[in-house]
């Protein structure tokens, strides 16, 4: 079965989370032999909503898994109906490394460019 494809902006995602390392750190990852994305995906505790270029399409992936209902807007007080609700919400897909659904896999683009090869 093919799977979908979660587009995350690399000249975005990238950026933001090199943010957080020293140069050794960095040069480290670089020469590690696997690629700087899957490097940081695997860093990532937080994937930027915005940072998913065709969220509205993939969205409804993150609803597979049961919503429990603990979690509710500390302002609003509302409770979330659905993961995908909470995630557009808060901003952020939490633990990308470990909480991708199975039938999405990742596919890097460029904002101007398209996918990247």
């Amino acid at each position: 079965m093919k799977k979908a494809k979660i587009q995350v902006i690399r000249d975005w995602f990238i950026p933001w989370i090199l943010e957080d390392f020293g140069d050794q750190e960095i040069a480290d990852a670089w020469s590690s032999g696997e690629s700087i994305e899957d490097w940081c995906m695997g860093c990532a505790g937080l994937l930027p909503v915005q940072h998913i270029e065709n969220w509205d399409e993939i969205k409804h992936h993150f609803d597979t898994e049961p919503y429990k209902g603990d979690e509710i807007n500390s302002s609003t007080g509302k409770l979330y109906a659905s993961w995908s609700e909470y995630y557009e919400e808060d901003g952020y897909v939490h633990d990308p490394c470990f909480g991708l659904p199975d039938s999405l896999e990742v596919e890097w683009i460029t904002k101007d460019k398209g996918a990247v090869k």
